[in-house]
């Protein structure tokens, strides 16, 4: 899932709904690993950071933000996904 999103958000057009699915895809994995605890408590703050951060660029995209702002914050989210994957 982290590297798809990784893909989907180093695409020179951002595929909105391939965000939305992998956002949905995230919030899933969170609400069943943190029912089972399969995933601690830092990871799940973590990914929910990332949950966070994808809302924020879909709904920048949906308000028609320039282009230069939106990429900002695809690369800031790429960084702490890299941060947390390592």
């Amino acid at each position: 899932m982290i590297p798809d999103l990784v893909m989907a958000l180093s695409r020179s057009e951002i595929d909105v709904n391939e965000l939305k699915n992998l956002k949905l895809e995230l919030s899933n994995w969170l609400v069943k690993g943190r029912d089972s605890g399969d995933i601690s408590t830092e990871s799940y703050l973590s990914a929910g950071k990332i949950e966070g951060g994808i809302d924020v660029i879909l709904a920048m995209i949906d308000h028609g933000a320039p282009k230069s702002e939106i990429q900002l914050h695809v690369d800031s989210l790429k960084l702490r996904i890299e941060s947390i994957s390592q």
